[in-house]
């Protein structure tokens, strides 16, 4: 393969940002609409060549969209793309790609704020009778990353993100500390 470096660690790597690279273009796709719910994917040489992957990586890819619950594939019936009730919805990818401009149903909007409002009271209770020492400090230091984040929409947004996180993680419950990632791509 041409440019394919010496070493094999970074050939590996090389090997993994084409994997990534075809999870990204897919899912970005099934999301779209690009593929029909009940349908299958294009033949695998043919979407291959399309992505300008070779049909490992592409395999390997739809492995991991298929762990996000976007596609089904069997042996001899192709891979067939799932109705949007069985993906992954706590999944960063799905979550993230479900929320690109121009593509965010206001459905999933409105059940993603209602999600929190159910969530984050409770995770606050949990964090206000759970937390650490160390918990209430990372608290204190993301809240005034927020203040001191003012006129400043990614800073603002990366402290909000750091700010649930930490009381989440003072709750020093698994289930809840589980929605830090989907936390991450909502916000």
């Amino acid at each position: 393969m041409i440019g394919t470096p010496d070493n094999p660690a970074a050939a590996r790597n090389m090997g993994k940002g084409k994997i990534a690279t075809a999870v990204a273009t897919l899912g970005e796709r099934i999301v779209a609409g690009d593929f029909a719910p009940g349908l299958p994917l294009p033949v695998e040489a043919d979407l291959a060549q399309t992505l300008d992957v070779g049909r490992s990586v592409l395999r390997e890819a739809i492995k991991v969209l298929a762990s996000k619950g976007m596609v089904s594939a069997r042996p001899r019936l192709g891979t067939v793309i799932l109705p949007r009730s069985q993906w992954n919805l706590f999944d960063h990818d799905v979550l993230h790609w479900m929320l690109r401009p121009g593509l965010v149903e206001p459905g999933l909007v409105r059940d993603i704020l209602v999600t929190r409002r159910i969530i984050e009271p409770q995770a606050a209770r949990l964090a206000a009778t759970n937390a650490t020492v160390s918990n209430r400090s990372n608290i204190r230091a993301a809240y005034r990353a927020m203040a001191d984040s003012v006129g400043d929409p990614a800073a603002s947004v990366r402290a909000d993100i750091q700010y649930h996180t930490a009381i989440l993680e003072a709750s020093h419950n698994a289930i809840l500390l589980a929605f830090s990632p989907a936390l991450t791509a909502i916000l």
